[in-house]
């Protein structure tokens, strides 16, 4: 099997199986190619965060007749072989169930951690859900929200400062893979500089993922109903040029919960057991 960098000349040929929220000239992905007599084979992705130590395994994908077949190893092998020459440990997260990929890092003796739940939700039903303006009432008025296409420069740098939590991978730069149109900053008193709460999403074809909803006002239902009905706002925009059916939410934090129970009366089981994390210590002795 050969190895490719994935770049502007051939990426037009690798993007079907290409898995990750990077924009396609994003400096802060490494993408690599698997190649065999000629055949694609797979692609993976791979980002940094030098500050942590860690290497991010942000995509490994293999095609469904070259399974089962030890591709994935060799791809896994080749990750850890062009991160170690920069950090210590490689990292990734997986569907728990992802059968496959469970197999791949047990065999790649990868510390293997039980992930948060994915809660799902159906696009049309939460447009269209009319409990938004009994939640947004009087007592949010004060409340201003932006898109983030819409922000300051200024800041956009102040709303990636609360993400920070991973390093380096959450700077403005390493987060262009978001989706601007559909991303969204809460601000109340008239003070625009810290916002009090952020909502970050992604897409993919015909779903929506909230990536991250974070913020000085997070436990605040009213912050948080402010973002989700400005975010359901870009939505039904977007909606014109895309037919959105599915957004999913990773570890809903419980002040997002409540909300979302609020709108769907009652109780919010997940539709997905979750994410699994596999982290392994590269450079050992």
């Amino acid at each position: 099997m050969d190895f490719t960098v994935i770049d502007k000349d051939n990426f037009k040929i690798f993007s079907p199986i290409i898995f990750d929220a990077f924009t396609d000239d994003s400096k802060e992905v490494l993408r690599i190619g698997a190649v065999e007599d000629n055949n694609i084979i797979g692609a993976m992705s791979i980002s940094y965060q030098t500050a942590m130590d860690t290497a991010i395994l942000d995509s490994l994908y293999v095609l469904p007749e070259y399974r089962k077949k030890g591709k994935g190893k060799e791809m896994l092998n080749k990750a850890e072989e062009l991160v170690k020459k920069h950090v210590n440990c490689l990292e990734a997260e997986y569907p728990e169930s992802s059968k496959g990929l469970e197999a791949l890092f047990k065999s790649g003796e990868y510390a293997r951690i039980d992930g948060d739940p994915i809660y799902v939700y159906d696009i049309d039903e939460l447009l269209s859900n009319k409990k938004f303006t009994s939640l947004l009432k009087p007592e949010i008025k004060s409340v201003d929200t932006f898109t983030f296409k819409d922000l300051s420069g200024a800041q956009k740098k102040r709303m990636f400062e609360l993400f920070r939590e991973d390093g380096e991978r959450n700077t403005e730069a390493g987060t262009r893979g978001l989706s601007e149109d559909l991303s969204v900053a809460v601000y109340d008193d008239n003070e625009y500089r810290i916002p009090k709460a952020c909502l970050l999403a992604t897409t993919f074809e015909d779903s929506i993922t909230i990536a991250q909803l974070e913020g000085s006002g997070i436990d605040n239902p009213k912050y948080i109903t402010a973002a989700i009905f400005a975010f359901a706002n870009a939505v039904k925009e977007k909606k014109k040029e895309t037919d959105y059916k599915e957004l999913g939410m990773v570890a809903a934090h419980r002040g997002v919960k409540k909300v979302f129970e609020l709108l769907f009366d009652g109780k919010i089981e997940p539709k997905e057991s979750g994410l699994r994390h596999a982290i392994k210590v590269l450079n050992v002795g």
